[in-house]
């Protein structure tokens, strides 16, 4: 359910969401970290979609990419393209961190993990679909409704327990 409903508010898929929380796990990063971070890249890659100036363009013409493309992507292929791009260039350390604030990433342990290019977080991807862990999103929406439908069961029961409470009380 949580899953789902950050899928939504990054407009990706759950297998997105899982892969990003799966990749922060693997490389021992906080997957609040790499969620906040994937949300500044996203309000800075929508940024630069509209308007043609600003260092979230300056970032992207330097990396040879396009913010249309990346928004087009599930979140954890818009990371992992960043993270190839990065690699690509070579660049020092703190080169790809001015780089990835510009874009809105951050946060240090998540410029750490784009470093190393995408294949980690296509990896993490494939694993969780290796091991069954991967949920689609039709998937993900038959476990929202049956988290509600489990919530209100154990409401029936709570009620009949009560009832039961009031009818055998003196």
């Amino acid at each position: 359910d949580t899953q789902a409903k950050l899928a939504s508010t990054l407009g990706s898929s759950v297998l997105a969401v899982q892969t990003l929380q799966h990749t922060a796990k693997l490389a021992s990063v906080d997957a609040g970290a790499l969620t906040s971070a994937v949300q500044g890249l996203d309000e800075n890659l929508a940024r630069a979609a509209r308007t043609a100036g600003g260092p979230a363009n300056d970032a992207l013409r330097r990396l040879g990419l396009s913010a249309r493309e990346l928004l087009a992507l599930d979140a954890d292929e818009r990371l992992a393209r960043i993270a190839d791009a990065l690699h690509q260039q070579g660049l020092s350390a703190a080169s790809s961190a001015s780089l990835l604030r510009d874009l809105g990433i951050r946060q240090a342990e998540v410029t750490a993990v784009v470093r190393g290019g995408g294949q980690a977080i296509r990896a993490a991807r494939q694993e969780l679909i290796d091991l069954g862990v991967a949920v689609s999103d039709v998937d993900a929406a038959h476990i929202q409704q049956f988290g509600s439908q489990m919530t209100r069961l154990g409401s029936v029961i709570e009620g009949v327990g009560n009832q039961f409470a009031v009818a055998l009380a003196p």
